[in-house]
Protein backbone atom coordinates (compact mmCIF):
# COMPACT_ATOMS: atom_id res chain seq x y z
CA UNK A 1 0.00 0.00 0.00
CA UNK A 2 1.95 3.27 -0.90
CA UNK A 3 1.86 6.42 1.05
CA UNK A 4 -0.47 7.70 -1.69
CA UNK A 5 -3.31 5.39 -1.06
CA UNK A 6 -6.39 6.94 -0.34
CA UNK A 7 -7.95 6.04 3.16
CA UNK A 8 -9.70 2.37 2.88
CA UNK A 9 -12.92 1.75 2.61
CA UNK A 10 -13.50 -1.62 2.61
CA UNK A 11 -14.41 -3.75 5.86
CA UNK A 12 -10.74 -5.38 6.91
CA UNK A 13 -8.58 -2.05 5.90
CA UNK A 14 -11.48 0.25 8.08
CA UNK A 15 -11.17 -2.11 10.86
CA UNK A 16 -7.34 -1.69 10.94
CA UNK A 17 -7.28 2.05 10.31
CA UNK A 18 -9.71 1.97 13.37
CA UNK A 19 -6.91 0.31 15.58
CA UNK A 20 -4.24 2.56 14.35
CA UNK A 21 -6.26 5.49 15.61
CA UNK A 22 -6.53 3.81 19.02
CA UNK A 23 -2.99 3.06 19.29
CA UNK A 24 -2.09 6.78 17.86
CA UNK A 25 -4.37 8.32 20.71
CA UNK A 26 -3.18 6.01 23.49
CA UNK A 27 0.10 6.98 22.69
CA UNK A 28 -0.43 10.91 22.53
CA UNK A 29 -0.71 11.62 26.17
CA UNK A 30 -3.70 13.52 25.70
CA UNK A 31 -2.39 15.93 22.79
CA UNK A 32 -5.85 15.27 20.54
CA UNK A 33 -7.92 16.07 23.69
CA UNK A 34 -6.20 19.25 24.44
CA UNK A 35 -6.45 20.22 20.84
CA UNK A 36 -10.07 19.43 21.43
CA UNK A 37 -10.00 21.75 24.41
CA UNK A 38 -7.98 24.61 22.42
CA UNK A 39 -10.44 24.47 19.37
CA UNK A 40 -13.14 25.21 21.99
CA UNK A 41 -11.52 28.92 23.11
CA UNK A 42 -11.29 30.34 19.77
CA UNK A 43 -12.93 33.40 19.12
CA UNK A 44 -15.83 34.13 17.13
CA UNK A 45 -17.11 36.77 18.12
CA UNK A 46 -18.07 39.54 15.34
CA UNK A 47 -18.07 35.86 13.18
CA UNK A 48 -20.64 34.53 10.96
CA UNK A 49 -23.14 32.29 12.80
CA UNK A 50 -22.05 28.92 10.84
CA UNK A 51 -18.56 29.56 11.75
CA UNK A 52 -19.20 29.30 15.66
CA UNK A 53 -21.52 26.20 14.93
CA UNK A 54 -19.17 24.56 13.14
CA UNK A 55 -16.40 24.49 15.68
CA UNK A 56 -18.52 23.78 18.19
CA UNK A 57 -19.88 20.63 15.96
CA UNK A 58 -16.75 19.80 15.30
CA UNK A 59 -15.36 19.49 18.71
CA UNK A 60 -18.15 17.90 19.90
CA UNK A 61 -17.82 15.09 17.40
CA UNK A 62 -14.02 14.89 18.21
CA UNK A 63 -15.24 13.96 21.94
CA UNK A 64 -17.98 11.63 20.96
CA UNK A 65 -15.30 10.34 18.48
CA UNK A 66 -12.64 9.48 21.02
CA UNK A 67 -15.51 8.46 23.16
CA UNK A 68 -16.82 5.76 20.62
CA UNK A 69 -13.15 4.50 20.28
CA UNK A 70 -13.46 3.14 24.19
CA UNK A 71 -16.74 1.71 23.18
CA UNK A 72 -15.19 -0.43 20.07
CA UNK A 73 -12.66 -1.65 21.82
CA UNK A 74 -15.14 -2.60 24.89
CA UNK A 75 -17.49 -3.96 22.24
CA UNK A 76 -14.57 -6.26 20.45
CA UNK A 77 -13.07 -7.52 23.52
CA UNK A 78 -16.92 -9.32 23.96
CA UNK A 79 -16.24 -10.86 20.62
CA UNK A 80 -13.11 -12.13 20.99
CA UNK A 81 -14.01 -13.65 24.09
CA UNK A 82 -17.07 -15.50 22.86
CA UNK A 83 -15.29 -16.37 19.53
CA UNK A 84 -13.51 -19.52 20.84
CA UNK A 85 -16.73 -21.28 21.66
CA UNK A 86 -18.54 -19.98 18.71
CA UNK A 87 -16.45 -20.40 16.10
CA UNK A 88 -16.94 -24.33 16.37
CA UNK A 89 -20.23 -24.42 16.10
CA UNK A 90 -20.33 -22.19 12.89
CA UNK A 91 -17.68 -24.36 11.39
CA UNK A 92 -19.83 -27.28 11.80
CA UNK A 93 -23.26 -25.73 10.81
CA UNK A 94 -22.03 -23.58 8.02
CA UNK A 95 -20.64 -26.80 6.53
CA UNK A 96 -23.85 -29.07 6.85
CA UNK A 97 -26.07 -26.49 5.74
CA UNK A 98 -23.64 -26.45 2.32
CA UNK A 99 -23.87 -30.03 2.20
CA UNK A 100 -27.76 -29.54 2.45
CA UNK A 101 -27.55 -27.01 0.17
CA UNK A 102 -25.87 -29.62 -3.07
CA UNK A 103 -28.14 -32.31 -1.90
CA UNK A 104 -31.23 -30.19 -2.51
CA UNK A 105 -30.29 -28.86 -5.54
CA UNK A 106 -29.62 -31.84 -7.29
CA UNK A 107 -33.02 -33.42 -5.36
CA UNK A 108 -34.94 -30.51 -6.86
CA UNK A 109 -33.13 -31.29 -10.48
CA UNK A 110 -34.24 -34.70 -9.98
CA UNK A 111 -37.46 -33.90 -9.14
CA UNK A 112 -38.19 -31.38 -11.90
CA UNK A 113 -37.38 -34.35 -14.19
CA UNK A 114 -39.46 -36.81 -13.09
CA UNK A 115 -42.50 -34.60 -12.75
CA UNK A 116 -42.27 -34.11 -16.60
CA UNK A 117 -42.52 -38.11 -17.23
CA UNK A 118 -45.41 -40.38 -18.03
CA UNK A 119 -47.07 -41.84 -14.45
CA UNK A 120 -46.34 -45.35 -15.92
CA UNK A 121 -43.02 -44.40 -16.90
CA UNK A 122 -40.13 -46.83 -14.54
CA UNK A 123 -37.35 -44.38 -14.66
CA UNK A 124 -39.66 -41.88 -12.65
CA UNK A 125 -40.77 -44.33 -9.62
CA UNK A 126 -36.50 -44.84 -9.67
CA UNK A 127 -35.99 -40.79 -9.81
CA UNK A 128 -38.73 -40.08 -7.35
CA UNK A 129 -36.75 -42.98 -5.04
CA UNK A 130 -33.84 -41.10 -5.18
CA UNK A 131 -35.97 -37.91 -4.57
CA UNK A 132 -37.05 -39.79 -1.63
CA UNK A 133 -33.53 -40.91 -0.50
CA UNK A 134 -32.03 -37.25 -0.70
CA UNK A 135 -34.50 -35.77 1.49
CA UNK A 136 -34.05 -38.34 4.07
CA UNK A 137 -30.16 -37.41 3.50
CA UNK A 138 -31.25 -33.80 4.19
CA UNK A 139 -33.13 -34.52 7.20
CA UNK A 140 -30.46 -36.46 9.15
CA UNK A 141 -27.58 -33.91 8.20
CA UNK A 142 -30.19 -30.95 9.18
CA UNK A 143 -30.82 -33.53 12.72
CA UNK A 144 -26.69 -32.49 13.20
CA UNK A 145 -27.45 -28.71 13.69
CA UNK A 146 -27.24 -28.08 17.91
CA UNK A 147 -30.80 -27.51 18.98
CA UNK A 148 -28.85 -24.52 20.42
CA UNK A 149 -27.35 -22.90 16.92
CA UNK A 150 -29.74 -20.48 16.70
CA UNK A 151 -29.74 -19.24 20.27
CA UNK A 152 -25.99 -19.73 19.55
CA UNK A 153 -26.04 -17.33 16.58
CA UNK A 154 -28.10 -15.01 17.87
CA UNK A 155 -26.53 -13.85 20.86
CA UNK A 156 -23.39 -13.89 19.05
CA UNK A 157 -24.86 -11.57 16.09
CA UNK A 158 -25.67 -9.37 18.76
CA UNK A 159 -22.16 -8.90 20.04
CA UNK A 160 -20.71 -8.25 16.56
CA UNK A 161 -23.59 -5.96 15.85
CA UNK A 162 -22.68 -3.99 18.81
CA UNK A 163 -19.42 -3.74 17.44
CA UNK A 164 -19.64 -2.40 14.38
CA UNK A 165 -22.40 -0.03 15.72
CA UNK A 166 -19.61 1.45 17.91
CA UNK A 167 -16.97 1.25 14.81
CA UNK A 168 -19.86 3.04 12.65
CA UNK A 169 -20.29 5.91 15.65
CA UNK A 170 -16.79 6.16 16.00
CA UNK A 171 -16.13 6.32 12.11
CA UNK A 172 -19.28 9.35 11.30
CA UNK A 173 -17.97 11.26 14.42
CA UNK A 174 -14.98 11.47 13.20
CA UNK A 175 -15.74 12.24 10.15
CA UNK A 176 -17.83 14.84 10.81
CA UNK A 177 -15.34 16.35 13.43
CA UNK A 178 -13.08 16.82 10.41
CA UNK A 179 -15.51 18.43 7.91
CA UNK A 180 -16.72 20.63 9.88
CA UNK A 181 -13.69 22.44 10.86
CA UNK A 182 -12.48 21.66 6.88
CA UNK A 183 -15.23 24.00 5.72
CA UNK A 184 -14.40 26.68 7.97
CA UNK A 185 -10.85 26.71 6.42
CA UNK A 186 -12.70 26.35 2.41
CA UNK A 187 -14.48 29.42 3.25
CA UNK A 188 -11.47 31.39 4.36
CA UNK A 189 -9.37 29.91 1.58
CA UNK A 190 -12.01 31.16 -0.81
CA UNK A 191 -11.11 34.78 0.40
CA UNK A 192 -8.60 35.80 -2.70
CA UNK A 193 -11.31 34.51 -5.20
CA UNK A 194 -14.15 36.55 -2.98
CA UNK A 195 -12.40 39.71 -3.42
CA UNK A 196 -11.85 39.17 -7.00
CA UNK A 197 -15.82 39.17 -7.54
CA UNK A 198 -15.91 42.77 -6.44
CA UNK A 199 -14.86 44.53 -9.22
CA UNK A 200 -17.85 42.36 -11.38
CA UNK A 201 -20.22 42.98 -8.28
CA UNK A 202 -19.55 46.72 -8.61
CA UNK A 203 -20.06 46.87 -12.74
CA UNK A 204 -23.59 45.09 -11.76
CA UNK A 205 -25.35 48.32 -10.81
CA UNK A 206 -25.22 49.76 -14.51
CA UNK A 207 -26.32 46.83 -16.32
CA UNK A 208 -29.50 46.33 -13.85
CA UNK A 209 -30.06 50.41 -14.27
CA UNK A 210 -30.02 50.66 -17.95
CA UNK A 211 -29.77 47.40 -19.71
CA UNK A 212 -32.34 45.14 -21.48
CA UNK A 213 -33.96 42.84 -18.41
CA UNK A 214 -32.89 39.71 -20.16
CA UNK A 215 -29.16 40.97 -20.28
CA UNK A 216 -29.91 42.07 -16.96
CA UNK A 217 -30.87 39.22 -15.51
CA UNK A 218 -28.16 36.50 -17.43
CA UNK A 219 -25.94 39.05 -15.83
CA UNK A 220 -27.36 38.68 -12.58
CA UNK A 221 -27.11 34.77 -12.92
CA UNK A 222 -23.71 34.68 -14.03
CA UNK A 223 -22.76 36.73 -10.70
CA UNK A 224 -24.68 34.26 -8.62
CA UNK A 225 -23.42 31.35 -9.94
CA UNK A 226 -19.94 32.61 -9.25
CA UNK A 227 -20.78 33.43 -5.44
CA UNK A 228 -22.28 30.23 -5.30
CA UNK A 229 -19.08 28.21 -6.05
CA UNK A 230 -17.49 30.28 -3.08
CA UNK A 231 -17.42 28.80 0.41
CA UNK A 232 -19.39 30.98 2.79
CA UNK A 233 -21.05 32.99 0.82
CA UNK A 234 -24.75 32.12 0.93
CA UNK A 235 -25.64 35.60 1.45
CA UNK A 236 -23.74 37.28 -1.47
CA UNK A 237 -25.42 34.82 -3.62
CA UNK A 238 -29.11 34.72 -2.35
CA UNK A 239 -29.19 38.63 -2.32
CA UNK A 240 -28.06 37.92 -6.05
CA UNK A 241 -30.37 35.57 -6.59
CA UNK A 242 -33.26 37.55 -5.46
CA UNK A 243 -31.93 40.04 -8.04
CA UNK A 244 -31.90 37.85 -11.20
CA UNK A 245 -35.59 36.82 -9.78
CA UNK A 246 -36.89 40.60 -10.13
CA UNK A 247 -35.26 40.96 -13.59
CA UNK A 248 -36.94 38.06 -14.69
CA UNK A 249 -39.07 37.84 -17.60
CA UNK A 250 -41.95 37.63 -15.16
CA UNK A 251 -41.60 40.48 -13.21
CA UNK A 252 -39.32 42.81 -14.33
CA UNK A 253 -39.14 45.00 -11.51
CA UNK A 254 -36.01 46.82 -11.84
CA UNK A 255 -36.73 48.74 -8.57
CA UNK A 256 -36.27 45.53 -6.62
CA UNK A 257 -33.91 44.35 -8.34
CA UNK A 258 -31.89 47.25 -7.03
CA UNK A 259 -32.68 47.07 -3.77
CA UNK A 260 -31.72 43.25 -3.68
CA UNK A 261 -28.62 44.52 -5.25
CA UNK A 262 -27.94 47.17 -2.38
CA UNK A 263 -28.39 43.82 -0.07
CA UNK A 264 -26.09 42.30 -1.86
CA UNK A 265 -23.41 45.08 -1.82
CA UNK A 266 -23.77 45.46 2.01
CA UNK A 267 -23.64 41.46 2.55
CA UNK A 268 -20.15 41.65 0.78
CA UNK A 269 -18.86 44.36 2.44
CA UNK A 270 -19.60 42.54 5.50
CA UNK A 271 -17.86 39.75 4.59
CA UNK A 272 -14.79 41.67 3.26
CA UNK A 273 -14.55 42.65 6.83
CA UNK A 274 -15.00 39.13 9.05
CA UNK A 275 -13.03 37.28 6.45
CA UNK A 276 -10.12 39.36 6.78
CA UNK A 277 -10.67 39.36 10.93
CA UNK A 278 -10.90 35.42 11.00
CA UNK A 279 -7.47 35.46 8.80
CA UNK A 280 -5.50 36.19 12.08
CA UNK A 281 -9.24 35.49 14.73
CA UNK A 282 -9.91 32.18 13.48
CA UNK A 283 -7.31 30.47 10.71
CA UNK A 284 -4.81 29.59 13.31
CA UNK A 285 -6.72 28.07 15.67
CA UNK A 286 -8.85 25.63 13.26
CA UNK A 287 -5.72 25.13 11.65
CA UNK A 288 -3.79 23.79 14.66
CA UNK A 289 -6.75 21.81 15.98
CA UNK A 290 -7.03 20.32 11.93
CA UNK A 291 -3.40 19.29 12.25
CA UNK A 292 -3.99 17.67 15.39
CA UNK A 293 -6.60 15.24 14.70
CA UNK A 294 -5.83 14.67 10.96
CA UNK A 295 -3.60 12.11 11.42
CA UNK A 296 -5.90 10.26 13.99
CA UNK A 297 -9.57 10.98 14.20
CA UNK A 298 -9.55 12.46 11.02
CA UNK A 299 -7.78 9.95 9.25
CA UNK A 300 -10.96 8.99 7.01
CA UNK A 301 -11.72 12.10 5.63
CA UNK A 302 -7.52 13.07 4.39
CA UNK A 303 -7.29 12.02 0.33
CA UNK A 304 -4.00 10.28 1.16
CA UNK A 305 -2.67 8.12 3.77
CA UNK A 306 0.41 8.65 5.43
CA UNK A 307 3.37 6.51 5.33
CA UNK A 308 3.23 5.30 9.10
CA UNK A 309 -1.01 4.66 8.20
CA UNK A 310 0.33 2.56 4.95
CA UNK A 311 2.90 0.51 6.84
CA UNK A 312 0.41 -0.29 9.61
CA UNK A 313 -2.23 -1.65 7.49
CA UNK A 314 0.13 -3.09 5.44
CA UNK A 315 1.07 -5.15 8.53
CA UNK A 316 -2.29 -5.27 10.13
CA UNK A 317 -3.79 -6.61 7.04
CA UNK A 318 -1.38 -9.55 7.06
CA UNK A 319 -2.79 -10.91 10.28
CA UNK A 320 -6.07 -9.92 9.16
CA UNK A 321 -9.34 -10.02 11.49
CA UNK A 322 -12.13 -13.26 10.42
CA UNK A 323 -15.06 -11.24 8.91
CA UNK A 324 -16.60 -14.76 8.18
CA UNK A 325 -17.76 -14.80 11.91
CA UNK A 326 -20.05 -12.03 11.16
CA UNK A 327 -22.11 -14.14 8.38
Amino acid sequence: MSEAAPPPRNPRLQFCLDQFVTDAIAADQGATMAAINAAKTISVDDMPKFIGKSIEGSTESAEEALAALAGIQIAADAVQDAEAGYRPQLTLVRGLEKQIRNIAEHRDKLAKQASRMNADNPERAEIEAEVAHMSDEIAALESQIPDNWEAAHDTFKKLTDAESKARNSYRRSGDTAWNDAAIILATLDATPAFIALESDLNALRPVLETAEFEVAEDAAKALERSFRDLEGADDVKKALGKVKKAMSKRKKDRETALKEYEKALAAYADQLVWRAAAETQVRPGVEAYLNAIKGNIGARAQEDLTREQALFLASCTSHHKDLSLNF
